[in-house]
């Protein structure tokens, strides 16, 4: 059995993607494992040791003729047909698309037959979005930085590929932590060192110049005799000299730009801390074992993306403007010196739960409660407020006109035209509501979730479908104007 794996992110995503695969190859050993990757990153399949074969995607080349004049387009047809025929040569068992996005989908749906297990997003023969599985549903309804998702990558894709993952899976073959991969960078005082990773994957997720260099100068100071190592990939060169412009750091060494792909897991090994933004280094830390202390902003979801080892910890705020120095000085010198006398705000926990972090920093979220209840089965949470509830009646009254116009096309009543056109604009109140009401928006993007997903079928097929969507919402409603019902009897009782 051969079974394709697609992750055409980047380094990050394949490390967060990484464990699951591991797993996937543990508990499946007699499975071919193949990873697909974009050419660009593929050199971090290497490092999967899961993987039976590493292909590589270069969109690069199979676009260049397109991109470089009219003419090329069709020898770009060519390249797209023959990276497609080797692939579909491979007769895969089982896909899994873990990219998550619109070309990963046609390209999922392009490799695959009739017989093939799919898993992740795919594309029906009409080319209409396909998404069979739950948890890759839950992935297009629920996850993103402006959502209150707080399941970690790391689960989701192991969820996705339908493994149990064990701690083994989340570390790396021994040899890419030797500590002779480190030769050439002989001041390094092994396993003493901070590592700062000046940068990140995109510029709004880590900080400033400015507000590295005061880290850096308050490290420094409540930290005796630290070394300061700042690591990033070569267009962050300039980044690390304008942090050094001026100062008269005696400790610090700057190797941004300087390291290899095969150093940076010993380098973030013999490591004491690892501190950086959303961004590649925080999951090399993960995959090491090595405690991170995570800079996280609103501008990223640090439950999906932050570090995932034992002890590492995340500081967040709404922007850099609001995390202040001393805080990150104090968190270092604390898991420094492995002082516990103040608890942080937020840790990682290998608890049973869903959730990755815990500590007084995991503000309880009504979301997110809401967000288990209906994929997993908990309790729902009471109403968070009169705006929720009333949210909650004006849907039940639109549900209740849906339900009403799919009877009436299923039995012939009324004209059909109408009818379709009710139900239109019973879409666009729902979106309404969820507009005007935050506490409802998980609930509202589960029911628009599962009614965009209705695959293609007879006109019997789809009102049977689409009735099945609307009274499934229904259900949820229910429950909560029966405790409506409830509440208002008990104040009625009170005033007798």
């Amino acid at each position: 059995m051969k079974i394709l794996v697609i992750q055409l992110a980047r380094f990050g995503d394949i490390l967060q993607t990484a464990p699951a695969i591991n797993a996937l190859k543990r508990s499946r050993p007699d499975a071919e494992v193949h990873v697909l990757l974009r050419s660009r990153f593929s050199a971090m399949g290497r490092f999967i040791k899961g993987a039976d074969r590493v292909l590589s995607w270069d969109t690069q080349s199979i676009l260049g003729p397109c991109m470089k004049s009219e003419d090329g387009a069709a020898a770009s047809l060519g390249l797209l047909e023959t990276e497609l025929e080797n692939l579909k040569r491979e007769s895969y068992s089982e896909v899994y698309n873990l990219s998550y996005s619109p070309f990963s989908s046609f390209l999922t749906s392009l490799v695959s037959n009739d017989s093939t297990r799919v898993f992740g997003y795919s594309r029906y023969v009409d080319g209409f979005l396909n998404i069979p599985d739950e948890t890759s549903r839950y992935f297009y309804t629920q996850v993103g930085t402006d959502r209150p998702n707080r399941a970690h990558l790391v689960d989701v894709f192991s969820a996705t590929l339908d493994v149990h993952l064990k701690e083994s899976d989340k570390a790396l073959d021994l040899q890419w932590l030797d500590s002779n991969l480190l030769s050439r960078f002989s001041n390094l005082s092994l396993g003493k060192y901070i590592l700062i990773h000046v940068g990140a994957s995109e510029e709004h997720k880590s900080v400033s110049v400015f507000k590295w260099k005061q880290i850096i100068r308050k490290i420094c100071r409540s930290v005796e005799g630290v070394q300061v190592v700042l690591v990033g990939v070569d267009g962050e060169r300039e980044r690390a000299n304008e942090i050094l412009q001026g100062e008269t750091f005696e400790n610090v060494i700057n190797l941004v730009g300087e390291t290899e792909l095969t150093e940076i897991f010993a380098i973030a090994n013999h490591a004491k801390l690892v501190i950086g933004g959303d961004s590649l280094w925080v999951h090399v830390a993960s995959i090491v074992g090595k405690k991170c202390l995570n800079l996280s902003f609103s501008t990223v979801n640090f439950w999906e993306t932050g570090p995932w080892s034992r002890g590492s910890e995340v500081l967040y705020a709404d922007h850099e403007h609001a995390l202040s120095s001393d805080q990150v000085a104090e968190r270092v010198h604390a898991m420094f010196t492995g002082d516990k006398s103040k608890p942080a705000p937020l840790t990682v926990t290998l608890s049973d739960t869903v959730e990755m972090f815990e500590g007084p920093g995991a503000i309880p979220s009504f979301q997110w409660d809401l967000i288990k209840a209906l994929y997993l089965g908990h309790e729902f949470p009471e109403s968070p407020s009169e705006v929720f509830d009333l949210s909650i009646i004006r849907l039940a009254e639109l549900t209740a006109l849906a339900l009403e116009n799919i009877n009436s096309i299923r039995e012939g009543n009324g004209d059909i035209n109408v009818a379709s056109q009710i139900l239109n604009n019973v879409d666009q109140l729902v979106s309404s509501v969820a507009h005007n009401c935050v506490e409802v928006q998980p609930l509202i993007r589960w029911f628009q979730g599962n009614k965009s997903l209705i695959p293609p079928g007879s006109i019997d097929e789809i009102i049977f479908n689409t009735e099945s969507c609307f009274a499934q919402l229904s259900g949820v409603l229910s429950w909560y104007l029966e405790k409506q019902e409830l509440k208002n009897k008990e104040v009625s009782h009170a005033k007798y």
